[in-house]
Order: structure tokens, then sequence, then C-alpha cells
């Protein structure tokens, strides 16, 4: 018990350094949002705008399998590390940027550190705990990061009111600094150098111009741009060829940055469907939620922001506990089963929210939902890590992580142009025509509301409830479906005591 006591004890202490820069990288992505308004007053380019946000998740989604193949390679101590020192310089660039097109190169930049900060964390855990233990620890990176989020746009929020939107970015800088210091000092060996093998350059290449253009296509699609618009099938269609090729290309080399061979197992197929839902899932709960609470319930942003808090907090808890127990028993798989059944009954639920649903009831409902999300995330890298090879972790922990960026990309523009459209026809239906704004925008636009008139005001409210909530009944189906993928997923043991090499 003491042995076991003491290497708990090192790993908390090596892993610290970690846990600061997911805290700081967590907390540097959330407050961005609450200072957009302010920024845009001060710097202009409003037509740019959705950039800076959109510039921070496809960097931070393109370079996910770089990391994870490079780390199997050349270790992850120097690249967490190397990540973090980007974190820092993309946030000095943001703080001192004179206009938003420096802005966002600035966001590329620190989506560019951030992107390998979580699978680089989730790999080194991987590298110094054995298997039975890892999900221990796996739960506490999910639970960390989580906070950094509920945290950002709070402290976002505080910082832009009394220092200036400036401060949202340099706040990052001393906690990025600091923690790349106790990091260099605390992380072991284990985590630096583990296998002597040339980087996979081509493939690398190859990787990150096919991810940009597959994003780009989504993101870009169904909402500033018709699916049907040529540059959004251009887009797409690089993506399909660019994919190919890298496919040929890492059938061919004997490391590449994405172990192709491995990831063509049944079991490693139905587990990246579940992370790849898991996401499509908990965005969706995110984004949507406050528009039912804000434009349908009426409720002010502080307000819905409290609301949204029990999301955070059941996920947080879910994961620290499961994680536990996993640790107590050596079993994984009874918990993505648990978690996918509970995040459909949820989001059934959340189906059927009307405009006079008790607030707490809706807080109910969140905090289900971010049970069951956290009963599911950690554990499919938990089981990813398991099916692969000690010398393939960091790859196949990345391309988890990718399919969960990807899920949750899909999701908010798929379910954004659902939400959107069911919305004009609710509008259309109850026999409302110009609102002296643009009827989508008003989805995003809670003040907005205030301008129109008492009568339409109601329709709009009406038609958002309409819209969110048939949205989350969509949710259900899918979420059974990664219920049948976490079932048919067959478990394998958790195995052995490692410490220290």
């Amino acid at each position: 018990m003491a042995d076991r006591s003491d290497q708990h004890a090192a790993t908390m202490t090596a892993m610290s350094g970690v846990v600061l820069g997911l805290i700081a990288a967590s907390i540097d992505a959330g407050s961005v949002a609450t200072a957009l308004p302010t920024i845009v007053d001060e710097l202009g380019g409003l037509e740019q705008l959705p950039w800076v946000v959109t510039a921070y998740l496809l960097a931070s989604t393109v370079v996910l399998p770089i990391y994870g193949g490079w780390s199997d390679a050349i270790g992850r101590k120097s690249l967490f590390l190397g990540a973090l020192s980007i974190v820092v310089v993309g946030s000095a660039l943001a703080a001192t940027a004179v206009n938003v097109a420096w802005l966002i190169v600035a966001r590329v930049v620190t989506g560019m550190g951030a992107g390998g900060l979580i699978i680089l964390a989730q790999s080194m855990v991987a590298d110094t705990v054995a298997p039975r233990q890892r999900s221990r620890y796996l739960g506490v990176l999910g639970a960390v990061f989580s906070i950094g989020n509920v945290i950002g746009p709070v402290l976002g929020g505080v910082l832009t009111d009394r220092l200036g939107w400036r401060w949202t970015f340099l706040v990052t800088i001393p906690l990025g600094l600091a923690a790349i210091g106790i990091a260099s000092k605390r992380l072991p060996a284990a985590t630096a150098r583990r296998h002597t093998r040339s980087l996979d350059v081509t493939g690398a290449a190859l990787l990150t111009s096919a991810l940009t253009a597959l994003v780009l296509a989504i993101v870009l699609g169904g909402g500033r741009l018709a699916w049907s618009s040529p540059l959004v099938v251009g887009l797409g269609a690089l993506a399909i060829l660019l994919g190919t090729v890298l496919l040929r290309w890492e059938a061919r080399v004997e490391r590449g940055v994405i172990p192709v061979r491995l990831l063509g197992g049944r079991d490693i197929t139905l587990a990246l469907l579940v992370a790849f839902i898991t996401g499509t899932a908990i965005m969706g709960l995110i984004f949507f939620t406050p528009v039912f609470l804000q434009v349908a319930a009426g409720v002010s942003p502080t307000q819905s922001g409290v609301l949204m808090l029990p999301l955070m907090g059941g996920f947080m808890v879910s994961s620290v506990v499961t994680g536990r127990i996993i640790t107590r028993l050596g079993h994984y798989k009874p918990f993505p089963i648990a978690g996918t059944v509970i995040l459909a009954i949820a989001f059934g639920l959340l189906g059927i929210l009307e405009t006079t649903t008790p607030l707490p009831l809706v807080a109910v409902y969140l905090a289900a939902s971010g049970i069951g999300v956290g009963m599911v995330m950690q554990v499919i890298i938990l089981a990813v890590q398991n099916m692969v090879p000690s010398d393939a972790i960091g790859s196949a922990t990345s391309v988890a992580q990718l399919f969960r960026a990807i899920g949750a990309t899909v999701g908010v523009t798929a379910f954004g142009s659902v939400l959107t459209s069911r919305f004009l026809d609710g509008l259309a239906a109850r026999g409302v025509g110009d609102v002296g704004v643009e009827a989508g925008s008003l989805l995003g636009d809670a003040e907005a509301l205030n301008l129109l008139t008492p009568a339409t005001r109601e329709a709009v409210a009406a038609s958002a409830g309409d819209a969110v909530t048939f949205v989350f009944m969509l949710a259900v189906p899918i979420c059974l479906t990664a219920l049948m993928a976490a079932i048919a997923m067959r478990e394998r043991p958790l195995l052995g005591e490692m410490g220290f090499d």
C-alpha cells in the first residue's frame, strides 16, 4: 500500500507541470470568446471575426496526429515543452495584435501548440503508469481541462472589463512559463526519447494538408457558404484525394505518422467511432443549450453560463470517479456502455424541453449529460492505448483525439445547419416574415431580441425552442449508435505494474 501511495505521489509530482500547462491552454481557449466583442470594437474587422475562432480550431486539429506520431519517434517531453513554448509565443503575439489579421495569425500559432498538449499529456500517462492505473490519471487530466474551460470565460470577462482584452492573452504567458519550468525539471526520463527512428515528414505534410482541406470544408459548408459552392466542393474533393494518397504512403512506410496497420483493427475502429460521436454530442450540448436558454427560455447570458456549470461539473466528477473505479476493478468496457445509455436518455429528456420547463430541471438534465460524457471520453483513450504496442501509443492517442475533434466540428456544423433551417421554418409557420434583422442571426444574438415586438419575440422564442429540441432528439439515435459500438468493442485486460523507467 505504501509503495502504491509513493508511486501515486511521484506520478502527481511529475505531472504537475503538465497539469499547469493544460490549465493555461484551456483558460486561453475559453477566455477568448468573451473578449471578442471588445476586440472588434478596438481592432475592427467584424467580417473577419469568425476566423479568430476558426483559425485556432483548424490549427489545433490538424497538428494532433503530428504530435502523436512524432512523440513516438523523438519522445514526449521535448515535444510537450515545445508545444507549451509555442502557446506562450502565440499568446504574446495575440496580446500585441494591432489588427484582426495579426490576431488570426497569433491564434494559428497558439492552436499549433495547444493541439499537442492534451494528447502528449495522455501519452505521458501511458509512459509512466501501468494500464490498470492509467484511467485514474486520465480522469484527472480530463477534469483539469474542464476546469480551465469553465474558468476561462469567467476570467476572460473579468480581465476584459477591468484591465482590457489584451490581458486575456497575457495571463497565459506566466502560467505557460511556470509550467515549462516545472515540467522540464519534474517530468521523468520515461517521457523523453523512446525509440530512434526517422520522422515521417512526407506523411505529416500530406496529413496536415488533407485535414486542413477537410476542416475548412466542414466549417465553411452550410454556414458561410452553401455545401454546393465550388470552394466547399473543391476542398472536399482535395481532402479525399490527399487522404487517399496519405493512406497509400503510410501503408508503404515502416513507421508512419499514422499507424495504418494498427488502426484498421475492428476494436480500434469501434473505439474511434465512439470517440467521434462523443465529440459530436458534447459540442452540440455546449453550443446549442445556450441558444435554448437565452433565446427560447429568455434567461440572461450570465444565468445561461451558470446553468451550464452542471454539465461541466457532471463531467469532472464522472471522469475522476470512473477512473478510480476502473483502477480498482480492472475493467473499462462497462463505462462506455453505461455512459452512452445515460447520454441518450439525457438527450431524450432535453429533446422534450419546453420554454416553461423549470430551470433546475434543465440543470439536472445537463448534469446527467456531463456524467454520461465523463464515463466515455477518457475511457476510450484508455481503451485505444490498451490496444496498441507501447511504441504506437502517441499515434493511437492522437488519432482518437482527432476523431473526437472532427466529430465536434461535424456535429456543430451539421446540427447548426439543421437548427437554422428548422428555426426559419418555424418562423414561417408562425406567420413571421421580416423581423428587421437577419432571422438566423437571432440564434446567436440574444440582445437583438430586445428590438423585436412582443408578438415577434414570442414567435422567435417558440421557433428557437422547437429547433433546439429537434436537434437534441436527433442526437438520441446517434448516441445509440455509439452504444452499439461500445457493446461490440472487445475488452482487453488492463495488465501489469510499472514504475518510472
